[in-house]
């Protein structure tokens, strides 16, 4: 993930400094490949913009339980088949990532993300086995 960074004050030049470092802008603008979530904070509220542009397909391990989470809410549900399939392909990236207990059930919590059953591998049935069937 990389972020646009448009300075509150048109045209500025030269390095702001934030709590992770300094963020150079030329001309009011600055890019950085990644950014503090507190730093984004400060940004929101002091008037900056910030733009986000995915490298790839997002990555749930690069990201926080939150950011996840907003990621699935934000998924469009114009087209099911392909929010299942986004769905489907982050419970995957998180089981072979972090494996976080907090994001897969976020996952298996979303009506279109449990449509395989339990995506965090976990024991569902009353007879404490998955295998009794």
């Amino acid at each position: 993930m990389s972020y646009t960074i448009m300075s509150p004050v048109k045209g500025y030049t030269g390095n702001a400094e934030f709590g992770s470092g300094p963020i150079a802008f030329n001309d009011g603008e600055a890019t950085v490949d990644d950014l503090h979530s507190g730093v984004r904070a400060y940004m929101d509220k002091h008037g900056y913009t910030v733009e986000e542009h995915a490298a790839g397909p997002f990555d749930p391990s690069a990201h926080s339980v939150k950011e996840v989470r907003a990621h699935i809410d934000g998924l469009d549900d114009s087209d099911p088949e392909k929010r299942d399939a986004e769905i489907l392909r982050v419970v995957e990236a998180e089981q072979a990532g972090k494996a976080r207990k907090s994001v897969l059930d976020i996952l298996d919590a979303d009506p279109a993300g449990d449509k395989d059953g339990d995506q965090s591998g976990g024991d569902d049935d009353a007879s404490g086995s998955e295998n009794d069937h």
